[in-house]
């Protein structure tokens, strides 16, 4: 049962009364809401590369939420797993594991675009310096060629915004490289 079932003063307005009876009750659910839900993220990068090459032909590149061993250089492998939630939905989960012996990092993948080719991915844990890490990597047709966009919403964690936006930026800028060094092949 979700928050809003739950909350006892929530009444939703029925129609042809008053919209203004359940204002106070409204007001209150949205301020529990926001302080339940705490800060939004802080921060933002979103890194893209034009790259000489079809869309499909990037996309069969980058598309596998595992393929991220192919083709970013600060990547040793990847592994994937794949588990159910309590819905009975299953989940693809990311192991990445960094060369140099930094460390796995493990993602959730959160929502997939086959036609738009995107997909969407969560940060569980590893050595990011972030929490409430959620991105996107899209490919986007521009002309002969296409776009790679890598975007993502966090915060900081362990270190300054500066180096957290500093060190994600150049994890996206490395990773765009590592695409168009491929896709060139």
């Amino acid at each position: 049962m979700g928050f809003l079932q739950r909350a006892p003063y929530f009444r939703p307005a029925t129609s042809g009364g008053d919209p203004n009876v359940n204002r106070p009750a409204h007001a209150a659910l949205g301020l529990a809401a926001l302080l339940i839900a705490g800060p939004a993220c802080a921060l933002e990068v979103t890194r893209s590369r034009d790259i000489p090459a079809p869309p499909a032909a990037i996309w069969a590149l980058i598309g596998d939420f595992c393929a991220i061993g192919l083709w970013h250089p600060q990547v040793e492998r990847c592994i994937l797993s794949r588990e159910d939630d309590d819905d009975g939905i299953r989940a693809q989960i990311r192991g990445v594991v960094a060369k140099g012996g930094l460390g796995t990092i493990v993602e959730v993948e959160t929502a997939r675009d086959e036609t738009a080719m995107s997909y969407s991915y969560s940060f569980i844990q590893g050595p990011l310096p972030v929490r409430a890490y959620n991105a996107t990597l899209a490919v986007r047709p521009n002309g002969a060629g296409s776009t790679v966009v890598w975007t993502a919403t966090f915060d900081a964690e362990g270190m300054s915004d500066a180096e957290a936006l500093a060190d994600i930026t150049g994890v996206y800028d490395a990773g765009l490289a590592g695409i168009a060094r491929e896709v060139a092949k």
